[in-house]
């Protein structure tokens, strides 16, 4: 959906096409490595050329280079989230939640969703950091707006009942397009 205000171009985006990359710093979960399942750790450096990540499971432990399919953000309680690739269960997917805990048993983050009391059970896969605003994002993957693809913006909001971000297009090109 295309939006024009005030002669700039604004786009409602959903969570999954906006490209997500992991600061040095970062905690994660591994994922999908049967030996390092679970494990907490934390983001060194990331090696452009492998599209791997070196990474830290311990204070004295080793570091590891882990492809970043493999690797999930880790959320702490209170973490503002949206809920993702749930299309079966549309009251949550794409959905603003917050977390309330890690079920280490499970693999699984006990959820709340913010506009209902309803709590669930999510895979670290189904969830994605709430970005802030005015933060600067990349679009990927967009089906129906290819030409927004590889293109950046910073986004103005999360719009809840959309389950998508308003995300203003930082490409001045399009803005001087506009009449």
């Amino acid at each position: 959906v295309v939006r024009l205000q005030k002669g700039t171009r604004l786009e409602l985006v959903e969570p999954k096409y906006l490209c997500q990359w992991f600061a040095p710093g970062t905690e994660v979960v591994l994922r999908g490595l049967p030996k390092l399942e679970g494990q907490l750790a934390q983001v060194e450096k990331f090696i452009a050329l492998k599209g791997s990540y070196v990474v830290r499971t311990g204070k004295d432990s080793g570091t590891q280079l882990i492809k970043s399919d493999n690797l999930r953000q880790w959320f702490s309680k209170g973490t503002k989230v949206v809920v993702v690739g749930l299309p079966d269960c549309p009251s949550w997917d794409n959905h603003a939640a917050h977390v309330e805990g890690y079920d280490k048993k499970e693999g699984r983050y006990l959820v709340q969703g913010a506009r209902k009391a309803k709590r669930n059970l999510l895979k670290p896969e189904n969830l994605r950091v709430l970005l802030p605003v005015r933060t600067t994002v990349r679009l990927e993957g967009l089906q129906t707006a290819l030409e927004l693809n590889r293109r950046e913006g910073r986004i103005l909001r999360f719009d809840d009942v959309a389950g998508r971000y308003v995300v203003r297009m930082l490409d001045h090109e399009l803005e001087q397009e506009e009449p």
